[in-house]
């Protein structure tokens, strides 16, 4: 198979298993803000089924019960960089989602086919422990990505919070999408089943 067709689109059964995860946890309550987060139901989210063909109209990113998403931006040393920077037709964005994955193949495709309708290219890693992406698109497109990753794999967990990295840029930063089922961090069969999600605490 070619570099784009490793990922193929979910049965039927698999996107209706997939549609009950996602509108799982009625209410969130996010640690940073203490915002409620209004209700999802599976009325709420559109998932395709097998052969159908679907618009970016047809994902709701905006009306899910979303965890907070944050965007860390360079620091500009005058107005007028920061004006030229955001003046700038695409983005660069990076983001770590460290939550289980129960369908790693199921949900890369899903992601591969919302990053196809929405301009999005670059790569993204999922796995059984989580996702990976590093992709560039247009602004919106990157921030609705984002909030799109952190709706899927966010929604119920206790930390409810998703903090990328998002750069302008002139032009897309890569050339092509890749969305693969593969280990988030290569460290070797000596650490093999560490948990990513057991790391230091802030000491501020």
């Amino acid at each position: 198979p070619g570099p784009t067709s490793c990922v193929q689109r979910r049965s039927a059964a698999t996107v209706a298993a997939a549609a009950a995860a996602g509108a799982r946890c009625a209410v969130l309550r996010s640690r940073r803000s203490g915002q409620r987060c209004s209700q999802t139901t599976a009325a709420d989210t559109h998932i395709a089924t097998e052969g159908e063909q679907v618009g970016p109209d047809a994902w709701p990113v905006a009306d899910l019960a979303l965890p907070p998403v944050e965007f860390s931006t360079p620091r500009y040393r005058t107005a007028t960089e920061r004006a030229f920077a955001e003046g700038l037709p695409f983005r660069l964005l990076a983001f770590y989602i460290l939550q289980p994955v129960t369908d790693p193949l199921a949900e890369a495709a899903l992601h591969d086919q919302w990053c196809r309708e929405h301009g999005i290219v670059g790569r993204v890693w999922i796995d059984e422990g989580g996702l990976n992406a590093q992709v560039s698109g247009a602004p919106r497109a990157c921030e609705d990505y984002a909030r799109f990753a952190a709706a899927r794999l966010l929604l119920g967990s206790a930390e409810a919070s998703l903090l990328c990295k998002l750069d302008p840029v002139p032009e897309l930063a890569f050339e092509g999408l890749r969305v693969r089922h593969k280990e988030l961090v290569t460290l070797g069969a000596a650490h093999h089943g560490l948990d990513l999600r057991e790391r230091g605490w802030d000491l501020e």
